[in-house]
């Protein structure tokens, strides 16, 4: 059977020309050979005597192809990371990860090796077309350190243990392919980084299936070249699986954008909550910094009751507000007061006193005039409010004053 990349020039042949009858029926037969060609799958007949040519993805002429990119590993061989594809859910994988690994290192021959310990470097989830909402499907990332020298029993410094390669865990690990398949471990994928020589032989010769045009318009509109390299996606097949990876991805990245908001709102749920109880806390200490002003009166109170009388200036304090309450009880009304302004006025006309706006002011019929009248009027509403404001003042000095003189009698 002949492979069509290696004979270019016969599938061309055989999609264009092909000799088997000799009449309109080979033209039949290069239209069917042409479908199977644009499909990736069959095989393409030219010439009754010679083997026909079987069809893959990677002829030129298959129509289901495209190029992607793909992140370069940035990972070192000296690293030693491989990862395993396991088909259980992650959280189940971080649960079991000691009898996990337990059970990986006996499979490798280093479980009586003191020296040789399995290290897991991560584990993620991977999405899953069966179950988008909760993959059963994750990725552990491993690699293997070893002590070189176990003879002190003191912890390792870094420079007493090393990592072994990417390449080799990688080798052992294929050996025993058939046994990891019984764990759950689908696949195994090393993920090195390509040297500048491999990267530019890479680049420099274009895939099979893949035009020379098609490579250089894929290399030119790389949005970046030092992190992205472009991969061919050749078949129906793997474009529906790439288109499949690329869907399942976003809903998991979704999935996931929905729980960290869930997430976001119980912290901002409880961060309101918080702070009504610190506005809570700080009326309870306010009521308590009035109850603690209260005590240490009391208790000043108490501790001077049987020493000490009042001092000078506590009685001097005192007979003033007795002298300002008995003022406030005894004054006149507003209107006795305008009667008695109104006569004093008049005996300043009268004597010829007051300045000119005073006596413009006056009218000998109706006494003091409208203007004069409202000015006075404002003054004396204004020091009514003054004399209330004050005499509420006093009414709870007394009342203290009574608060005070009832501890005292009490002890």
């Amino acid at each position: 059977m002949i492979k069509p990349e290696d004979h270019q020039d016969q599938l061309a042949f055989a999609l264009q020309c092909p000799h088997l009858y000799g009449d309109e029926r080979d033209t039949l037969i290069a239209k069917w050979n042409q479908v199977q060609a644009a499909w990736g799958n069959g095989r393409a007949i030219r010439h009754g005597n010679i083997d026909p040519i079987q069809l893959s993805a990677r002829n030129m002429f298959c129509r289901f192809k495209a190029i992607g990119y793909s992140r370069i590993p940035e990972n070192k061989d000296k690293d030693g990371l491989v990862w395993l594809q396991i088909d259980k859910n992650s959280e189940v994988v971080r649960e079991h990860q000691n009898q996990f690994v337990t059970e990986l290192q006996k499979l490798l021959g280093a479980g009586n090796q003191l020296n040789i310990a399995i290290k897991v470097d991560a584990v993620k989830s991977l999405p899953d077309a069966q179950n988008p909402e909760k993959s059963n499907r994750c990725e552990m990332a491993i690699y293997v350190q070893e002590q070189m020298n176990i003879s002190t029993g003191a912890a390792p410094a870094p420079t007493d243990t090393y990592r072994v390669p990417s390449d080799v865990l990688y080798g052992n690990f294929k050996q025993i392919e058939d046994k990891l398949k019984n764990m759950g471990i689908s696949n195994i994928i090393r993920r090195v980084a390509y040297t500048s020589e491999e990267l530019q032989q890479y680049l420099d010769k274009p895939p099979q299936g893949i035009s020379e045009i098609q490579w250089s318009e894929a290399k030119k509109h790389n949005p970046d070249p030092k992190k992205l390299l472009p991969v061919p996606m050749l078949g129906f097949e793997t474009l529906n699986k790439t288109h499949t990876h690329q869907r399942l991805q976003s809903e998991q990245q979704s999935l996931r954008l929905n729980h960290l908001k869930a997430k976001l709102q119980k912290l901002q749920d409880a961060t309101t909550e918080r702070q009504q109880k610190i506005v809570e806390h700080r009326k309870d200490a306010d009521q308590l910094s009035r109850k603690m002003l209260r005590l240490i009166c009391r208790q000043e109170i108490v501790r001077n009751v049987s020493n000490e009388n009042f001092s000078k200036d506590e009685e001097h304090i005192l007979a003033h507000l007795e002298n300002i309450y008995q003022n406030t009880k005894t004054q006149v009304r507003p209107t006795e007061r305008l009667r008695n302004i109104k006569s004093h006025l008049k005996e300043i006309k009268v004597g010829g006193g007051g300045d000119g706006l005073m006596q413009a002011e006056w009218n000998d019929e109706n006494g003091l005039s409208e203007g004069a009248e409202k000015s006075i009027t404002t003054m004396l509403v204004d020091q009514q409010k003054q004399l209330d404001a004050m005499v509420a003042l006093l009414r709870n000095d007394v009342s203290d004053m009574n608060i005070l003189k009832g501890d005292l009698a009490s002890f």
